[in-house]
């Protein structure tokens, strides 16, 4: 059973793997407006579900990151709510900013999503 478990997510792992540095600002949002899609219950295609699941792990990714070092930085840019920040309102923001900022489009979709985020929840 073991066995099992580690090569679903090994499959899954190497089917749905991007390059996460690589991508900009308007790939960024081509998923997340894909993962939007989803989450507010339309039907996907494979292509969109496998873009969705991509937007939706890029920003927990990034959401996780940022309240880990959070708790270490002297400096703070970024403030989540305190109770957490839903996948669905990670994608929204994310999704509504970059449409709002096409500037970014063309940056990285790290920094893109850092900014947007920063620009939500900034600490006062």
């Amino acid at each position: 059973m073991q066995t099992l478990r580690i090569a679903t997510v090994l499959v899954a792992a190497l089917t749905f793997s991007l390059p996460a540095a690589a991508q900009t600002g308007a790939e960024v949002l081509t998923r997340c407006l894909a993962a939007k899609n989803v989450l507010d219950g339309r039907t996907a295609s494979k292509d969109e579900s496998n873009a969705a699941m991509w937007c939706i792990g890029y920003l927990s990714g990034m959401v996780d990151g940022i309240v880990t070092m959070t708790g270490h930085l002297s400096s703070k840019k970024i403030c989540l709510p305190s109770n957490g920040l839903s996948s669905q309102q990670s994608v929204k923001t994310v999704t509504d900013w970059l449409i709002a900022n096409p500037k970014y489009h063309a940056e990285s979709g790290r920094s893109a999503v850092i900014i947007a985020l920063g620009t939500a929840f900034p600490c006062r």
